[in-house]
């Protein structure tokens, strides 16, 4: 036991230096992020989400290029480590009984892979490992002071049912997601809210006064995701998507920009994906308007909403990686307002 968890301090520890500034969302009690500032506060999580946070950053995390033996040894033996560590490390029986709150549930092995390394998963194992030394432990793993309502809601969601948490209980549900450290699994059935922080974004070896490139919260592969922008000052705003590599974003020998889809605020979408796409919406927006961005990888689409209006426009997109992003020119800012 001891070694196991040595090497799972080792390799998050590893993994949260390497994927620093690219994985991760902070919260702000406040709902709002201004880019004119570029200032962000945090505030205290549960301890769920270091471990969510933990979890994502080597599941999502790409085995760097090897340029020797020793790397490539290393990067063998972190991948088979990984894999290790999203399976159980004790005998767990196919049905796990969980007291939520004085409610018992029945929850099969297989929903807890879904999300490994999360709070369920962790209690499941520690409880399984107890037993197997000889410790005595209950039939239920108790977890107290937690809605057993909600608890059935994310069952649901991990069970894939249709239509498994109603609206009204939407934004509780995804705060019990986070504490448990689903997301995983909350962001393939239900948006992720994005709400920060911006991040200036540097590409090529020119640098202007005049425009500002800035990501809003981290690039993502799976799952799907929302930002509500609202527009403080116009001048000159595009907001949308850039794709997480870096090298196809800015082509230096042609001086062009490339892996971008923008909605600007004359009312033009544009998108560049190995060739320039430029098509006239019409629907433009200024100061105080409010524009959403949703982004589905998994459907590989992003698409703008104005208030009053569900979809003004749609794009499709290449397989890869993708963060929300903003382009302006000066004397605008911007303000991240999360989703009603």
């Amino acid at each position: 036991m001891g070694w196991r968890n040595l090497m799972r301090f080792m390799f998050v520890s590893f993994l949260s230096s390497l994927c620093s500034g690219v994985h991760g969302t902070a919260r702000r009690k406040a709902g709002v992020s201004t880019l004119r500032q570029m200032h962000t506060d945090s505030d205290e999580e549960a301890a769920a989400m270091c471990t969510a946070a933990a979890r994502d950053a080597f599941q999502r995390a790409a085995v760097p290029n090897v340029s020797s033996p020793y790397t490539s040894h290393a990067a063998t033996e972190l991948s088979a480590l990984r894999k290790q560590l999203c399976m159980f490390g004790v005998a767990v029986p196919d049905v796990v009984n969980f007291c939520v709150d004085g409610k018992c549930f029945s929850v099969r092995r297989e929903l807890l892979l879904k999300d490994p390394q999360s709070v369920l998963f962790l209690m499941t194992e520690e409880h399984f490992r107890r037993r197997k030394a000889g410790c005595s432990v209950d039939e239920f793993i108790e977890i107290p002071c937690r809605s057993p309502l909600l608890f059935g809601m994310l069952l649901n969601v991990l069970r894939g049912y249709r239509d498994p948490v109603p609206e009204k209980y939407r934004e509780a549900c995804y705060a019990e997601a986070r504490f448990y450290g689903l997301l995983r699994s909350w962001a393939l059935r239900y948006p992720l809210v994005v709400d920060g922080p911006f991040r200036p974004l540097f590409c090529g070896n020119q640098l202007t006064s005049d425009t500002l490139f800035a990501t809003v919260g981290s690039f993502c592969s799976s799952g799907k995701y929302t930002v509500k922008l609202s527009v403080v000052r116009c001048d000159r705003i595009g907001v949308g998507v850039i794709t997480g590599d870096m090298e196809k974003l800015w082509m230096g020998a042609t001086m062009e920009w490339q892996g971008f889809a923008f909605y600007w605020n004359d009312g033009r979408m544009v998108c560049n994906f190995g060739s320039p796409v430029a098509e006239e919406i019409g629907f433009v927006y200024s100061n105080g308007s409010q524009i959403r961005v949703d982004l589905d990888c998994d459907e590989k689409t992003v698409s703008w909403a104005l208030p009053g209006k569900q979809n003004v426009a749609i794009a499709r997109l290449p397989t890869s990686c993708f963060s929300f992003a903003v382009a302006m020119g000066k004397c605008s800012e911007l303000q991240v307002v999360g989703v009603d």
